[in-house]
């Protein structure tokens, strides 16, 4: 299951958040609407999950998108969800600071090479309680962790692991430096973990976010008949807002 979050910021608590305002629609129903629409998914699907209190007034909202063909990717929602990001502000009058909370924003890991941040769900459920609504919220902490998570993953020898680390079919092969992974036909990645891609020049792969590893090395094969055309973006897809991340990769 894929976790998304949203952050509300400056001069709204939870409460007020699944409170009723004055056209008769919590923000919370109004946010529901707003996923449905925007999404092409029936209300049914999404499931608000949890809603809590940061700090003075700043609201973390964590929620899932369930369809027919499984859950939605986070990189796909969280694009859409930046894309429309000021008539979510528009509909429900706040600002909205991050899309996908972001705690490395905030952490100092300049020595430890990188950053990521980690949902942590706990079995202590939370109550939120407006009079008009109560609200039972599952209670998520997210947490800056430095280092970077990809670099610092290692490979040990085939034997050392319960069952087969590679996955779809993949033979494991014992090497040097642990193991290698061995993929079947259109399968590849270090643990076969991904289906091989090929384009004609009118399609495009859409991956998760690289993440802020400080000392990174990124490398491409590629073949192509065309002189010019884009190979790799990772950045904004919307229109950026003051206060938004700028960075971006183009290849």
């Amino acid at each position: 299951m894929s976790l998304h979050s949203l952050c509300l910021p400056k001069g709204i608590t939870a409460r007020e958040f699944i409170d009723l305002n004055v056209e008769g629609k919590s923000r919370l129903e109004a946010f529901w609407d707003f996923l449905s629409e925007t999404l092409s998914v029936r209300p049914g699907s999404i499931n608000i999950f949890s809603v809590a209190d940061r700090e003075a007034r700043i609201v973390d909202i964590h929620f899932y998108v369930l369809t027919d063909n499984g859950y939605l990717r986070p990189e796909k929602l969280h694009s859409v969800l930046a894309a429309h990001k000021k008539k979510l502000q528009s509909l429900l009058r706040v600002n909205v600071s991050q899309v996908q909370v972001d705690e490395c924003v905030r952490a100092d890991c300049k020595t430890s090479g990188g950053c990521y941040t980690q949902l942590t769900v706990s079995d202590s459920p939370t109550l939120i309680d407006s009079g008009a609504l109560s609200l039972a919220s599952v209670k998520v902490t997210s947490s800056a962790l430095c280092g970077c998570a990809a670099r610092e993953m290692t490979h040990r020898t085939c034997s050392s692991y319960p069952t087969n680390p590679c996955l779809n079919g993949g033979t494991c092969i014992n090497m040097k430096n642990g193991y290698r992974c061995q993929c079947p036909p259109q399968l590849e990645g270090p643990d076969c973990q991904q289906t091989r891609l090929s384009f004609l020049g009118n399609g495009y792969a859409w991956f998760p976010p690289i993440r802020p590893c400080f000392d990174s090395h990124l490398s491409l094969e590629f073949m192509t008949e065309e002189d010019d055309g884009l190979l790799l973006y990772a950045g904004p897809l919307a229109t950026l807002l003051p206060g938004d991340n700028e960075d971006y990769i183009a290849i």
